[in-house]
């Protein structure tokens, strides 16, 4: 008998543990990743790294570390990196490439006082966390990896 009432506390206290840490953990961590890459990615976000990947490197590309990118909700995208201030657009779009869905990023901005246009589409998005996500671009060749932080 004894060792009944033992199991059956033992299971009781089990209970209690597994539903505290159930919520303990639904109600503190962060609901980013229910959301859509559209909702995930507004706010002030900094290109803090490129990493390039492969033969024929160049440093041609538009946007550059340390430059800081605001993305809206309706999809407008203000762009800021040595003191020049560019305005565009964003979009994300999902596609199917060999079962496997993709999150594709594509930015265009403009400065309109020094008359400059900056385009880019990214082949691949990924969020590694709530405050970070990487966009890339494959050229054959050669891969960079740009990676953002929330600002």
């Amino acid at each position: 008998m004894w060792r009944e009432f033992k199991l059956s506390v033992m299971k009781k206290i089990y209970l209690i543990l597994s539903l505290s840490v159930a919520v303990l953990l639904f109600t503190t961590c962060s609901k980013d990743f229910l959301k859509s890459y559209d909702k995930r990615v507004i706010g002030t976000w900094k290109l803090h790294d490129i990493d390039k990947y492969g033969f024929g490197r160049s440093n041609n590309l538009p946007f550059k570390e340390d430059g800081i990118f605001t993305f809206s909700n309706d999809g407008q995208l203000i762009y800021t990196s040595a003191g020049n201030i560019y305005k565009g657009t964003w979009d994300i779009r999902k596609q199917h490439r060999d079962d496997e869905e993709v999150n594709t990023l594509h930015i265009t901005v403009v400065d309109f006082v020094n008359q400059i246009v900056l385009s880019e589409f990214f082949n691949k998005m990924n969020f590694t966390g709530t405050n970070r996500f990487n966009a890339e671009i494959d050229d054959n060749f050669r891969t960079y990896v740009f990676r953002f932080s929330r600002q």
